[in-house]
């Protein structure tokens, strides 16, 4: 559908998205936005990093100069390593008496992107720029935290609130001209011993690629934004909804005789209504991939959704009309960012957003 349709090309389209060239213009977006300045650190020896793969930076504010931490990137897939896209605090910060040297923060962002082909370097699908910049939003969220006591650094957040900044930065992957400025078309990325950098290459020929995406491939991209978003959307709500039940039941008993398979099946077909391969509902245990059900934060699976709705509500009221506004970047860093847990977050969201959160404009977005 998306090809014929839209005429959407993925494989083409990651073609414009080398990995580490684009990190490095991730970064520089989010230098940009936040007033920060982000810096690659040579490390070569083995005790400062677990791979000779990581790539380690520094990260301070621009104007003051003030050091706010580290960044840890493990992008690459490799046996044995964590097979999911994640964000791990390493070190937290929180307040020291007058005259110590405040605690350092440490964050790494660990994916799993397959390793460059033999011709071509390694390669993001849009999805994958998507995760990138979701979980350096919680990067971000860890290495500009300010909070008094390490508990509440950071992401450390309450469960209703922790993924809407990860969330808010999702938006900037389907703005044409932030699109735009992350790309680069492999055919002009050079390859040195420290890894990918931009560079003109011998690949000269009448039918190169032009060195950013073009327009029409973006807009085309954007165009299907809302594809299959109904469907999705009540996926979420099933998924909520299947938690809820199984962490809430009536007694001792009824959790015993819960046949588990058809509740996570039956919801998941009367919501999305999508038809399962047979007329029971016995037809799989998707739920035992997802260890969103037993990791800590039972019965609140409905968060991820919830907080797309606050995403949805920073983005319109604040981003929306200028993305790259360094003035909103610092306005939101300063009120939302900088206290992570340590606030009602309620309260400093609606101060942010000058009134109360609604639901409209997330499905308006829908």
């Amino acid at each position: 559908m998306l090809r014929d349709n839209y005429q959407v090309d993925h494989d083409l389209i990651a073609e414009y998205f080398p990995a580490k060239v684009t990190i490095r213009h991730m970064l520089s977006v989010f230098e940009s936005i936040f007033g920060l300045e982000i810096q690659n650190l040579k490390c070569n020896r083995g005790d400062h990093i677990w791979h000779p793969e990581v790539k380690v930076f520094s990260v301070h504010d621009r104007i003051s100069s003030t050091f706010f931490g580290f960044l840890y990137l493990d992008i690459f897939l490799r046996e044995g390593k964590f097979n999911h896209a994640a964000n791990f605090n390493i070190f937290p910060s929180y307040s020291v008496p007058v005259g110590m040297d405040p605690p350092l923060v440490c964050t790494a962002l660990v994916c799993n992107v397959a390793h460059p082909l033999h011709d071509k370097p390694a390669l993001l699908k849009h999805h994958e720029v998507i995760t990138l910049f979701h979980e350096l939003g919680h990067a971000f969220h860890d290495l500009l935290g300010r909070s008094k006591y390490a508990t509440f650094h950071g992401h450390r957040t309450v469960a209703d609130f922790v993924e809407a900044p990860s969330q808010l930065l999702e938006y900037w992957c389907w703005v044409p001209e932030c699109l735009q400025r992350l790309s680069c078309h492999y055919s002009y990325v050079s390859r040195d011993v420290d890894g990918d950098y931009e560079g003109d290459t011998s690949m000269n020929h009448p039918t190169r690629a032009t060195k950013e995406i073009p327009r029409r491939l973006v807009e085309s991209l954007v165009e299907t934004r809302s594809i299959n978003q109904g469907i999705l959307t009540m996926r979420q709500v099933a998924f909520s909804n299947f938690d809820l039940k199984i962490h809430c039941p009536d007694s001792h008993e009824a959790i015993k005789s819960m046949d588990i398979a058809e509740i996570y099946n039956s919801l998941l077909q009367r919501t999305s209504l999508l038809q399962g391969p047979d007329d029971g509902y016995q037809w799989g245990h998707g739920y035992a991939t997802t260890p969103h059900y037993i990791w800590g934060q039972e019965a609140n699976y409905y968060s991820y959704l919830y907080t797309r709705i606050l995403a949805a509500n920073m983005w319109w009221s604040n981003f929306h009309a200028d993305p790259m506004s360094q003035e909103v970047g610092l306005k939101y860093r300063k009120r939302i960012l900088e206290h992570g847990g340590s606030q009602n977050e309620q309260i400093a969201l609606t101060k942010f957003l000058g009134g109360e959160p609604t639901v409209k404009v997330y499905l308006r977005y829908l």
